[in-house]
């Protein structure tokens, strides 16, 4: 019992955790909306009032004897904001290519910080320096209370996924904050600063200036992705190692293939030697088939009666591009959390790759398809309950 309440706390948490990376991305252009709503109200205010916002600094200084005095004025606005975007350009002449080159594209992720300022003056071929510091992440970790659980309760994992809810939710805010990011220009323990080579120019107002920080280019391995079962569509994947001098922010990313636009989605805050995943779109050459060779349901056994329920699949997949082309076919097997309910495989194709990323059930097959050729692969199952039990919807 105590490893099927496990295994449900990871897979809740595996579920939380996802919806947390699609709420960050959310939160971030929420935040960005309700910037550009606040700066269009001040503007207007402006405009109506025909006024202008305005500080007076006063020195006073004293001196024995009478000459020339050179002032630097320093001061802190929050009027003032930058964020990471990001453009990746991948470069490959099909998904997949030679059958021996696993590097087969290379992908450029462009950084871009998108500098904006309301202050009232156009800043005219300023010196710009950027800093990943930000203050608004708050100084100290959030408070960690005792867990205390009770073996018998029921709602055991609601209340595991409530006590840290407030520490995911923590984490999630505080990416989608920290959005700030540039080249390195000089690097410490926390943070960065950066300052850009050329003097640019920021107007007052406007959505923001788009500046080039950095371009970092990552050999990658380009593979058509498919879960037949559940999306009868190739999907273009890239994968490699990214390398840099420093991490780089969380931000949006605008995707290229081979040149053209295929969409937009949002790139996690990397570090030189984590793995990069990007999606580039629909592969229209990757036809993708589905053959339901078993579907059964019924009452089995003399002595002992259960339900029983057999699926046995089929995924035909052909390659119409002049290539080979890399596949990388997805499916997945009901997975039992009490002992009532029991799964058995029925025809599996080899070699299988088996609880992809640590979850449980998830298959993937790795193939290469000649050009103009057709890979098949299947996948089955068997569950039983007993008699007088129902059977999950599958």
């Amino acid at each position: 019992m105590a490893t099927e309440l496990s295994d449900m706390a990871a897979t809740l948490k595996q579920t939380t955790m996802a919806a947390l990376a699609e709420i960050r991305g959310i939160r971030t252009q929420m935040r960005d909306d309700i910037a550009l709503k606040d700066r269009l109200e001040r503007e207007l205010s402006q405009a109506q009032q025909n006024a202008r916002a305005s500080k007076t600094a006063q020195i006073h200084y004293r001196a024995p004897a009478g000459g020339d005095l050179t002032i630097t004025l320093e001061f802190q606005s929050n009027e003032a904001r930058w964020r990471s975007e990001y453009n990746a350009q991948l470069s490959s002449q099909v998904a997949g290519q030679k059958a021996n080159d696993q590097k087969s594209g290379e992908l450029t992720l462009q950084h871009l910080a998108v500098v904006q300022q309301t202050t009232g003056d156009d800043w005219r071929n300023v010196e710009l320096q950027l800093s990943t510091a930000n203050a608004r992440r708050g100084t100290n970790m959030p408070p960690l209370d005792s867990w205390v659980v009770s073996p018998a309760q029921p709602d055991f994992l609601v209340r595991q996924m409530k006590s840290a809810a407030p520490m995911l939710d923590s984490s999630a805010t505080a990416e989608v904050e920290a959005d700030f990011g540039a080249s390195v220009e000089r690097q410490s323990t926390f943070t960065q600063s950066y300052r850009l080579a050329q003097p640019v120019s920021i107007p007052n107002g406007g959505n923001g200036q788009r500046l080039t920080v950095a371009e970092h280019t990552v050999a990658v391995e380009t593979a058509v992705w498919t879960a037949p079962a559940y999306d009868p569509t190739g999907y273009v994947h890239a994968t490699g190692i990214f390398t840099a001098e420093a991490p780089i922010p969380a931000g949006p990313v605008q995707l290229f293939r081979d040149g053209q636009s295929v969409g937009r989605t949002y790139l996690p805050e990397m570090t030189s030697g984590e793995e990069l995943r990007l999606g580039f779109g629909v592969d229209e050459a990757i036809r993708v088939a589905v053959v339901n060779e078993i579907e059964r349901t019924g009452e089995e056994g003399l002595w002992k009666s259960e339900q029983v329920q057999r699926r046995q699949n089929r995924f035909e997949i052909t390659n119409h591009h002049n290539e080979a082309v890399n596949l990388r076919i997805f499916d997945r097997m009901p997975v039992s959390q009490i002992d009532i309910l029991t799964v058995k495989p029925l025809q599996i194709s080899e070699p299988v790759e088996r609880n992809v990323d640590d979850k449980k059930g998830v298959l993937a097959w790795n193939r290469t398809v000649p050009a103009g050729e057709t890979v098949s692969v299947q996948s089955g199952f068997e569950v039983r309950v007993p008699e007088g039990k129902q059977l999950p919807d599958l």
